[in-house]
């Protein structure tokens, strides 16, 4: 049957208007214009701008202790601004402030008092983020650092100055760090030096230390089982690594012939030797290796998974606004492996920590 001229005249209408018909469906008239933007997008992590403002917001607060402006977080809209904002965030000397004051709370010691510079151990720190270098040179870096981030000589050192290259060892050689932890039979130096770089306290169970043989019994007087100290646990590895210590006075300063100033005491303030601790003739060892001096026991303990592992943990926590002792969460757990892949560069490290997806959702 053929159309007749009333039904053609309406077909050709609803041709006409089938164009505009459908450009007024809904979400059809602005598809090319929000196609032509990612500005404001939910990622294909799920993850939208509010995520990203509050991330940094939070990143601002640890890091420069403030909070951003609401022009600056309206800037962060995707994750490049993100991104970029955080890199900011790195580069600022804000970050690096805030790096010494966090430095120096976890060392416990600041400011100066009767010619001895508390800074020091913090300053060192704070030096190794500026200039982005390896970090595990805070404990073996042979200079110190000053107050306003220059390096020099060491004041630990300045009796034997030529001594400073061969037996230095970071922010444990500094005269800060050794007069803050100085008692009887180094073991307060001992034990600091441990719970710093490996995050926990004696006894050190991955280190097989020395035979029971090898440790001096008169250190304390020791309940005997089978002649076994029972304080040898802790002691098998402690002793080795405070007969390092000997060499520092009790104000901090390379001696090795110290006069009245005696290297180290015993519990009666009677002056300590190193047979108080180890048998004489032994050789103090750590994980199965001799050490001749305390800047090698350094060098080769910065290379121990113990001590990444803490700076890692330590990084993370602070990240987040956790505690020292408080538990990684579980969706960091690629921290450790971030930290070897950044060469240990704690700047590096943090630029790729809080642009990842697990921080920004946490």
């Amino acid at each position: 049957m053929k159309p007749n001229c009333k039904s053609k005249f309406q077909l050709g209408l609803m041709v006409f208007l089938l164009p505009f018909m459908v450009a007024c469906l809904p979400g059809v008239g602005s598809k090319v214009e929000e196609s032509s933007s990612t500005e404001g997008q939910i990622t294909p992590q799920g993850l939208s701008p509010e995520d990203f403002q509050k991330a940094f917001r939070r990143a601002s607060l640890i890091f420069l202790k403030r909070s951003p402006d609401l022009e600056q977080l309206a800037r962060i809209s995707s994750k490049e601004d993100y991104d970029r904002a955080i890199r900011d965030l790195v580069d600022s000397p804000e970050f690096i402030s805030t790096m010494r004051q966090y430095h120096q709370e976890f060392f416990d010691m600041s400011g100066q008092t009767m010619g001895i510079n508390y800074n020091e151990p913090a300053n060192l720190a704070a030096y190794l983020i500026r200039e982005n270098r390896d970090f595990r040179d805070i404990l073996r870096a042979t200079y110190c650092v000053n107050d306003e981030l220059e390096t020099g000589d060491c004041s630990s050192f300045s009796r034997e100055p030529e001594a400073q290259a061969t037996y230095a060892a970071g922010a444990i050689t500094t005269q800060g760090f050794l007069h803050r932890w100085v008692s009887s039979f180094n073991f307060e130096r001992t034990r600091e030096t441990l719970k710093a770089f490996a995050c926990h306290d004696y006894p050190d169970g991955g280190d097989p230390g020395m035979t029971g043989a090898e440790v001096e019994t008169g250190v304390h007087t020791w309940e005997c089982s089978n002649c076994v100290p029972s304080c040898y646990s802790c002691h098998s590895t402690m002793n080795p690594r405070a007969t390092l210590f000997y060499d520092f006075d009790r104000n901090g300063q390379f001696n090795r012939q110290p006069a009245n100033n005696v290297a180290t005491q015993t519990d009666t303030e009677t002056r300590s030797e190193r047979t108080d601790l180890l048998i004489d003739g032994v050789a103090p060892r750590f994980n199965g290796r001799v050490m001749a001096n305390l800047r090698q026991y350094a060098v080769e303990f910065s290379e121990t998974p113990k001590f990444a592992s803490c700076l890692a943990r330590r990084l993370t926590l602070f990240s987040i606004g956790g505690g020292l002792n408080a538990r990684v969460p579980d969706q960091f757990s690629f921290a450790e492996d971030l930290l070897q892949e950044s060469n240990f560069r704690v700047r590096d490290f943090y630029l790729g920590l809080l642009t990842r997806d697990e921080y920004v959702r946490h």
